[in-house]
């Protein structure tokens, strides 16, 4: 058989000559001479035929075959003149330069209402060095070494503002996404690349990778707690003649319903509060059965009711108010 010697351009890749062997259809026909060069015997006419499905065994048609993988680094032009030795270090596997190959695309994501959860997008790279918005491979480092080439995520039509270098220590790349539930939605994720000025430093956003992008839908199940409340006492604070404010200690028993399926281990925050704004505020944590309930209490300390004036105890589980009692009234006699 005829042999190829073969330059790999890192201006092209940030494979090495491993990387081509490993992935070459008969490894055992190449010849690695360094790091960045190998000697590869020329693959017969009916393998490569098998390999793109097609009959004929001219080179005329397997060099111009539509079945030609285009993310493949070594492959041919597809133009005369037509040299079967142009499929040596073909991968006929090879993917494009940056695709997501881990991620939770047309899936949908369940949480409570203001929970966090991580969306995780995980890209890799394949043998062909990224292609610019003109087709021409990307430009990776400039003289002084520096890198030039990044990607980043832009979720929803909003840049992330975090950029990873594109190096190969770097992938497989796993970008974590931190969601808040908040509303019903479809997420978009797409990955764009990102170059850098060798002057300024900044980076520019440019066109998307080749091949990926992650659609989430969110959806926001309802906060599976409750409160009733049992008895507050006293359940009217009596003002002395002649006094604008009085202490008064209220002592509140309610009931904490949790209609999940799960038991609940979880903190809850507590606001005493009235016209005047909070007076009071804490925090309890409690465990809840499944479908279950428990009584639990809070004596507010002595704080200052204003006669005439209505006082609440607000329950809230992240945020979210679940539930109120029922009002406490002061009264000047």
């Amino acid at each position: 058989m005829a042999v190829k010697s073969i330059t790999i351009d890192p201006l092209k890749t940030l494979r090495d000559a491993d990387y081509f062997i490993a992935n070459y259809e008969l490894p055992s026909l190449v010849t690695k001479v360094d790091a960045m060069k190998v000697d590869a015997e020329v693959l017969p006419f009916s393998l490569i035929g098998n390999v793109l499905g097609e009959g004929s065994l001219k080179a005329t048609i397997l060099c111009s075959s539509p079945n030609v993988n285009q993310w493949a680094l070594f492959k041919p032009n597809g133009v005369s003149p037509f040299s079967i030795g142009d499929f040596c270090l073909y991968n006929h596997e090879a993917k494009p330069p940056t695709y997501i190959y881990e991620h939770q695309q047309n899936k949908t994501i369940e949480g409570e209402k203001n929970t966090n959860t991580t969306i995780l997008v995980t890209m890799q790279i394949g043998e062909m060095s990224p292609l610019d918005e003109n087709g021409n491979h990307h430009v990776y480092k400039n003289s002084a070494g520096d890198s030039l080439l990044g990607v980043g995520l832009v979720i929803d039509g909003v840049e992330d503002g975090s950029i990873t270098e594109y190096i190969l220590s770097n992938f497989p790349l796993t970008k974590n996404i931190n969601y808040i539930f908040r509303t019903n939605e479809v997420i978009n994720i797409q990955p764009y690349y990102y170059t850098r000025s060798s002057i300024t430093h900044d980076w520019t956003k440019r066109n998307p990778i080749e091949d990926g992008s992650v659609t989430v839908t969110v959806n926001v199940l309802p906060i599976p707690f409750s409160t009733t409340t049992v008895t507050h006492s006293p359940a009217t604070v009596d003002v002395r003649p002649g006094k604008t404010y009085e202490n008064a200690s209220i002592h509140w028993e309610f009931k904490l319903n949790n209609t999940s399926d799960t038991t609940r281990v979880e903190q809850f925050t507590w606001e005493d509060y009235g016209p005047e704004g909070v007076l009071e505020s804490g925090y309890f944590n409690v465990s809840i059965s499944p479908n279950s309930y428990i009584t639990h209490s809070i004596t507010t300390d002595l704080n200052r009711r204003e006669a005439g004036n209505n006082y609440r105890i607000r329950i809230e589980y992240n945020g979210e108010a679940i539930g109120y009692s029922p009002i406490t009234e002061t009264i000047q006699l």
